[in-house]
């Protein structure tokens, strides 16, 4: 009797445990599908971010070797730059020497400018008293002026003053002036001007005569003298058909 009990009591724990195992088993079998699914998920994700890794890296690469490219083009243009600023740096060399060479002849140039100026200018002093004073002024005006003026403008403009005088050298002109007489009147007169070397004056009322000779008027003129005079400004006024005049440089009274 006992037997058949224990027996019984067996045959419970079995089926009791036998309908446990089946629910564990059930359990971990669902345990494990919902682990595969998560692996797998895992798995797709994992291989996505790979892809993109993949990618990433792919394009990385590329513009790494753009960029290498890049930087290959910037070094051979970071060469040719250096080449051409030492160029640069050698031709700007080569024209601040020059422009110092410039520099230097313009200024000796200048002075060599200024000797003319003064020679110019001794040389009307030492002439006719032909407006002279209007003469040495422009002259002494320039002679300031030149060390601030352009090279091409002081070039003409003692160009200018030296043809000037040569213009006067070469032509003959009647003029009208005011002059002192020996007497200390002050009377109005014609002047003749031949060239820089001749000058002659008569005045207004035909009483006096007189010529530049040596620095200052000589007025005891010769009757030749005075008579070519007179002719001179009837020449020069067109009241008389021109010819030769002699004008001696010594004067002597006949």
């Amino acid at each position: 009797m006992c037997k058949i009990k224990l027996v019984f009591i067996i045959g419970i724990i079995i089926f009791f445990s036998s309908s446990i195992n089946a629910g564990r088993l059930g359990r971990i079998k669902e345990d494990i599908e919902r682990t595969r699914k998560l692996l797998e998920e895992e798995k797709r994700q994992h291989q996505k971010e790979k892809d993109q890794s993949l990618q990433a890296i792919k394009s990385m690469e590329e513009r790494i070797k753009t960029l290498e490219s890049n930087i290959d083009r910037l070094e051979k243009e970071i060469i040719s730059l250096n080449r051409e600023i030492v160029d640069t740096k050698k031709e700007i060399k080569f024209l601040m020497e020059r422009r110092d060479k410039i520099k230097n002849y313009f200024s000796s140039l200048k002075g060599v400018l200024l000797e003319n100026s003064l020679w110019l200018k001794k040389n009307i002093d030492s002439g006719i008293p032909f407006y002279k004073e209007e003469r040495v002024q422009k002259l002494d005006d320039f002679n300031e002026r030149l060390e601030e003026m352009e090279i091409m403008d002081s070039l003409q403009e003692i160009y200018y003053y030296f043809k000037s005088e040569i213009d006067l050298s070469y032509n003959s002109e009647l003029y009208s002036e005011e002059i002192e007489t020996e007497k200390g009147e002050i009377k109005k007169a014609k002047f003749v001007r031949i060239g820089k070397i001749i000058l002659f004056y008569r005045t207004n009322d035909g009483e006096e005569y007189g010529r530049w000779l040596n620095g200052k008027w000589k007025k005891d003129l010769c009757s030749h003298c005075r008579k070519n005079i007179k002719k001179a400004i009837e020449i020069l006024e067109g009241r008389r058909i021109p010819e030769l005049l002699k004008f001696p440089v010594c004067l002597k009274d006949e």
